[in-house]
Order: C-alpha cells, then sequence, then structure tokens
C-alpha cells in the first residue's frame, strides 16, 4: 500500500505576516531552547517544592515530596521517549 501525504511545514500562506517574518536558524533555536529551560527547570523545580511543601502541611512531607519528585522524574525521562 503506496500512502503518501503532504504535511505542511512553516507558517500558512493565510497570515500575511509570513511573508515578511524571516526563518529562525534551527541550530539558534535548539541551542537557546536548550539553554532556556536548562535554566528555568531548577528553577522552577525549587519553587514547586516549596508550594507543594507548604500545600501538604503537617502531613508525611518526606514520603509524599518523594513521591513528587520521582513523578517528575519519571516524566522527565519518559516523556520524550513517549512523544517521538
Amino acid at each position: 500500500m503506496n500512502i503518501q501525504t503532504v504535511e505542511t511545514v512553516g507558517c500558512p500562506r493565510s497570515f500575511k505576516w509570513c511573508a515578511s517574518t524571516p526563518a529562525i536558524n534551527v541550530y539558534f533555536y535548539n541551542s537557546l531552547y536548550v539553554i532556556l529551560f536548562g535554566v528555568a527547570f531548577p528553577l522552577v523545580n525549587v519553587h514547586l517544592a516549596a508550594m507543594f511543601c507548604a500545600c501538604l502541611g503537617p502531613r508525611r512531607q518526606g514520603t509524599l515530596q518523594g513521591v513528587n519528585i520521582l513523578i517528575s522524574s519519571l516524566s522527565r525521562a519518559l516523556g520524550p521517549v513517549l512523544i517521538m
């Protein structure tokens, strides 16, 4: 069975700004993506852990923080694999 599909990538021609907006260099985009997320994830993780701790109150914080870290680590490890 030979199935041929056309996948449109980039900016749709229906937007006027597509004609005047230059494409971003893929190496620049990927480098900036890695740098920004490499800085953002640790910062967000610290604040989310503090908020989670405040929401838990006098409950078993150690166990629940461990579960939270386990789930976040699994999602960061398995997320890219499952999306591909």
